[in-house]
């Protein structure tokens, strides 16, 4: 009898959503240009940026002696978690580079001290001028967002940029070499290489347009290393899959049902008493997503790293979870009656079409007791 194996299909598919290296260059190149453009504005306080006012409040909170603060730069995100694909539907969606900019200042004791509050809102204006500059001579575009920087540099692809304070004292834990490089996805750093250990540092803040706000999103870096850890390349490639399939049913990026949620919540049905590792890919993700459908139905999807929920407050629960529904049953019917494109359907063109290959009975009958009604608890192959 002959059954065919889609894990070839899902490496494949993997390789058509992989980032080109060109679009690894252009978004290394233009992070390497706007860190040069906001190290040079901060270093020289140049007067088109710092006017002398600026420069008075901000030397207020550095204790070096030249009253300059020093940027410092770490990425995070997709880009370093290396769950990025390549936009399904551009320039609707765009692929994207998060770069935080972290401003070592001295901590007074009372950070709702007015000036201090005053410099969230100064810093993000200097950095917004000197990176229109640049912008303006690389005909970029800029829009400011409500807790970043956004810089568009082609129709499919945008750096973000947050900017952070950071104690002064606390500075060094800030490794700007991290993720430099955008090599094999497979092959992830040990705990001995890893940026830093997040709690190094305790007082981490996001300049928001409503002044500082307590934000770390090293947390989330290093619950995502832990993942890696725990779960090796299927957390990452089970995440990729999930937002490609995303991405094409939501053409308009109109779905808040966000990477970080994907994430927390195939890790949480990875950690289910009931859940069994199935080596055809296709299987496995199916309970996967049958565990997510039930998730946002019932119990909700848990922040990793907070006491909270992420689907919370998520519009238009219902159509995603009938979205998940068929995908869940796609997957497990796919197999059963070996047709890949069943697959297509799910995640699009870029999903690779193929002939099947011989197994087994034995795996033949493990795909036809896994279709049954997805969205249903404790499926078991």
């Amino acid at each position: 009898m002959k059954q065919y194996n889609f894990n070839a299909n899902f490496s494949n598919f993997r390789k058509n959503i992989d980032l080109t290296d060109d679009d690894k260059k252009d978004l290394l190149s233009a992070r390497k240009e706007i860190r040069a453009a906001i190290r040079k504005a901060f270093n020289e306080n140049q007067t088109e940026y710092f006017t002398q006012d600026t420069i008075q409040l901000l030397s207020e909170f550095t204790t070096n002696i030249d009253k300059k603060i020093k940027p410092l730069f770490m990425s995070q995100g997709s880009f370093v978690y290396k769950t990025i694909n390549l936009p399904s539907n551009p320039p609707t969606q765009q692929m994207d580079l998060d770069d935080g900019v972290y401003l070592p200042l001295s901590y007074i004791e009372n950070e709702s001290n007015g000036n201090f509050q005053a410099a969230a809102n100064i810093v993000r204006e200097v950095i917004q001028k000197c990176v229109q500059d640049l912008c303006d001579k690389k005909n970029w575009s800029l829009k400011k967002h409500s807790k970043c920087l956004r810089i568009t540099i082609t129709s499919k692809a945008h750096i973000d940029l947050p900017i952070y304070s950071i104690p002064d004292k606390e500075a060094h834990t800030i490794k700007e070499s991290y993720a430099l490089n955008f090599s094999d996805p497979t092959q992830f750093s040990d705990s001995a290489s890893r940026f830093l250990s997040y709690d190094e540092a305790t007082n981490i803040l996001l300049a928001t347009d409503d002044g500082w706000l307590r934000s770390d999103p090293r947390e989330i870096q290093e619950w995502v290393e832990e993942m890696k850890d725990e779960h090796g390349t299927k957390f990452i490639f089970y995440s990729r899959y999930i937002k490609a399939w995303r991405d094409h049913q939501y053409p308009q990026d109109n779905s808040k049902f966000s990477s970080i949620m994907i994430m927390a919540a195939i890790a949480q049905a990875f950690s289910e008493e009931g859940y069994t590792k199935n080596e055809n890919v296709a299987l496995d993700l199916s309970a996967v997503v049958n565990s997510i459908g039930i998730y946002l139905n019932q119990d909700g999807v848990k922040h990793p790293c907070e006491d909270t929920k992420l689907d919370e407050h998520l519009p238009g629960r219902t159509n995603l979870t009938n979205f998940l529904t068929s995908l869940s049953i796609g997957l497990s019917e796919a197999v059963r009656t070996d047709n890949e494109t069943l697959l297509v359907t799910s995640f699009g063109s870029r999903f690779p079409e193929g002939t099947g290959i011989e197994s087994n009975i034995t795996a033949a009958l493990i795909a036809s007791r896994a279709y049954s009604t997805p969205l249903k608890p404790a499926i078991k192959y």
